[in-house]
């Protein structure tokens, strides 16, 4: 709708919000990409979202622009991921907020990961990730293993993490008499957390499928299949 005001000119408003414009294309605009509408923009960098493309190119101009002018010529897909890493290591180290907001850094514990390889150590480490600073560690630590896909990041992280005479003891449910680890909480949040830094849209469901397969797969990672094939 629209009305007079006291200068004989015309003011466009929202009818559904209180927002009033000049132009008429504003308010089309405010009303097809903004009112009521979710961020459909997504920064591929940092977890930044937004309703005009105008604004996620300014804010990746003005967030992101340190590690492009220290890039060079280096090709896209690696600068991504530079600039990826970059953002995300900072949000880790409590350099700022997912809102880009600064505070201070929490203090946390400078800690390596040890490989595990009994269920006790599993125990202690899940429970030793029950310290936030700690937790935090251990996600930065673990964000610095890669992988060319999903599955193979998190197998990445999985072999990291549990030796193999651990992974022939475990299974998820705690079935046929193995160690269950899924009852590992704050573990399996940690994995996830880890993957998602890097591919952000993967479900909770698709990462612990993937964990549930490697963990079938402990036998023949042994020499299993090589033993079967021998016997047969």
């Amino acid at each position: 709708m629209s009305i007079e005001n006291t200068d004989l000119s015309t003011i466009f408003m929202c009818n559904k919000c209180t927002k009033s414009y000049r132009l008429k294309h504003s308010l089309t605009r405010h009303m097809k990409f903004e009112c009521g509408k979710e961020p459909k923009y997504t920064c591929d960098l940092c977890p930044r979202k937004f309703k005009h493309k105008y604004d996620l190119n300014v804010h990746i101009k003005g967030k992101h622009i340190g590690i492009k002018k220290r890039s060079g010529d280096l090709p896209q897909k690696i600068l991504a991921k530079l600039l990826a890493l970059e953002t995300n290591m900072a949000i880790l180290l409590g350099q700022k907020s997912l809102n880009n907001e600064i505070y201070q850094p929490e203090k946390t514990l400078q800690s390596e990961i040890k490989i595990m390889n009994t269920t006790d150590d599993l125990k202690e480490f899940d429970l030793k990730l029950n310290n936030k600073g700690y937790f935090k560690t251990m996600l930065i630590n673990l964000s610095l293993i890669g992988g060319n896909s999903l599955n193979e990041t998190i197998r990445n992280v999985m072999k990291r993490l549990l030796a193999h005479r651990l992974q022939l003891q475990c299974n998820w449910t705690g079935k046929l008499g193995k160690h269950n680890f899924s009852s590992h909480k704050n573990l399996n949040n940690l994995i996830v957390e880890t993957v998602r830094l890097k591919y952000k849209e993967s479900t909770v469901v698709e990462i612990e499928n993937t964990i549930k397969t490697w963990l079938r797969g402990a036998f023949d990672r042994g020499g299993g299949r090589q033993k079967r094939a021998k016997a047969n």
